[in-house]
C-alpha cells in the first residue's frame, strides 16, 4: 500500500458516468455499446485503435467529449417542453431552464458542459439577454481563466476557448465559411503541437458532426428509457451506420499526403476567405520550412510535452532530460520513466527503468 501510494500517477482516473444506463444494466460488449459509451461519457475503452484513427483523422475526436455537440443536442429534445411552459408558467420555465444550463457543474469534470452551460445561463439573465454571442463568450471566458476552471483542465479550457470563439465570431458567416474557420482552428492546434493534418478533411468534418446531432439524440433517448430491444436495435443500426459513415469517410482521404500545418498557412487561409490576397501569397511564401533551411529533423514537440495515453502528476516529477534519444523522467521517489518521443507528439508507452 505504501509503495502504490508512493508511485507516480500515470494512469487517468476510471471515467464516472452515473448517467450511462442508469435504468438497465448493459451485458453486451458489442461495438455499439461501447460507440454509445463513449459518445454518452467520453470512455474509449474497448475501441480499437485503427477505428479511433478515422475519427481522429477526420477531426471528429471531439465527439469523444461530452462539450456543445452533446448539449445542444440534447436541449432541442427540451426545446417543445419549455416553449409550453414559456407560454404559461414563465418562472417554471426559467427554473427548468437554469437547472438543465447549471447542471453539469454538480458534476466532477466535465468543463466544456460547464462552459457552455454557464454562457446559456448568462444569456438568460435579464442583464445580458441583449448581448451578442460573442460578448457572452469574451464575458465568461475572461471570468473563467481568473477564476473559473482553467487551472484545473488547461488544455479543455484552451480548445474550448479556440473553437466555440471560432463560432462565436463566425456565427453569421455561410456553412462553407464555418467549416473552412474551424478547420483553421484545427490548424492552429496542429501547428503548436506539430501534428499531421489531413488537408481533405475539412470537406467531411463539419458534415459527419452535423449528422451526429439526431444520432445522438437517439442513443440518449434508447440510454435514459427502460430496455426495448426494438429501440435498442435500431440504436445500434444507426450507431454502426455513423461508424460506418466515418471509416468509409477516412478511406476516401486516408492516400492523400499529410501536412504540417504552421501559423503562417492557417494566417494565409484567413487572408484568402477575406479577400487579401497580397498578404496571403506573403504568408504561403513562408509556409515551408525549408523556406528558412530548416529540416523537419527540428521540429520538437509542443508545450505540452506528456501528450500520451498516459497521465503523470507533474507535482512528483523531479528533472526530465534526454538520453540516447529517449526522455527520462525522474520522480521524487526516485522511480525513472523512460519512453521515446515521437517527431510529431503521437502517442507513446512509458517503460520503467529498473533501479
Amino acid at each position: 500500500m505504501r509503495e502504490r501510494h508512493e508511485s507516480p500517477n500515470f494512469f487517468s482516473k476510471k471515467i464516472s458516468c452515473h448517467w450511462y444506463s442508469p435504468f438497465k444494466e448493459v451485458s453486451k460488449k458489442s461495438l455499439a455499446q461501447k460507440l454509445k459509451k463513449a459518445f454518452l461519457c467520453g470512455d474509449k475503452k474497448g475501441i480499437k485503435r485503427s477505428r479511433l484513427k478515422a475519427y481522429k483523422k477526420l477531426n471528429l475526436y471531439h465527439l469523444f467529449t461530452p462539450s456543445g455537440i452533446h448539449y445542444g443536442a440534447i436541449l432541442l429534445v427540451l426545446t417543445p417542453l419549455i416553449k409550453i411552459l414559456e407560454c404559461r408558467y414563465k418562472y417554471l420555465s426559467f427554473g427548468l431552464k437554469s437547472f438543465f444550463f447549471l447542471g453539469p457543474w454538480l458534476l466532477n469534470d466535465f468543463f466544456s458542459l460547464k462552459r457552455i452551460g454557464s454562457m446559456k445561463f448568462i444569456k438568460l439573465l435579464p442583464l445580458f439577454k441583449d448581448l451578442k454571442f460573442i460578448h457572452i463568450f469574451l464575458i465568461y471566458f475572461l471570468f473563467d481563466y481568473f477564476l473559473g476552471t482553467r487551472t484545473n483542465s488547461p488544455m479543455s479550457f484552451n480548445f474550448s476557448f479556440l473553437f466555440i470563439g471560432i463560432i462565436a465570431c463566425a456565427a453569421n458567416e455561410s456553412y462553407l465559411k464555418l467549416s473552412l474557420y474551424l478547420f483553421l482552428g484545427q490548424m492552429i492546434y496542429c501547428s503548436i503541437f506539430f501534428t499531421k493534418l489531413n488537408p481533405l478533411s475539412f470537406l467531411f468534418s463539419f458534415s459527419l458532426t452535423a449528422i451526429f446531432s439526431p444520432f445522438f439524440i437517439l442513443t440518449a433517448l434508447e440510454n435514459f428509457l427502460p430496455k426495448f430491444e426494438i429501440l435498442l436495435s435500431v440504436t445500434d443500426f444507426f450507431i454502426i451506420f455513423y461508424d460506418q459513415m466515418v471509416q468509409f469517410c477516412f478511406n476516401l482521404i486516408s492516400n492523400v499526403p499529410e501536412i504540417i500545418p504552421t501559423l503562417a498557412l492557417a494566417c494565409a487561409i484567413f487572408c484568402f476567405l477575406n479577400s487579401k490576397k497580397r498578404l496571403g501569397i506573403l504568408l504561403i511564401l513562408l509556409y515551408s520550412p525549408n523556406t528558412l533551411n530548416i529540416s523537419s529533423g527540428r521540429f520538437k514537440q509542443g508545450l505540452y510535452t506528456f501528450q500520451t495515453s498516459y497521465y503523470m502528476n507533474k507535482n512528483q516529477i523531479k528533472r526530465t532530460y534526454m538520453k540516447r534519444g529517449k526522455k527520462h523522467v525522474e520522480f521524487k521517489n526516485k522511480r525513472i520513466c523512460r519512453f521515446t518521443v515521437y517527431q510529431y507528439g503521437e502517442s507513446k508507452k512509458c517503460h520503467f527503468k529498473k533501479i
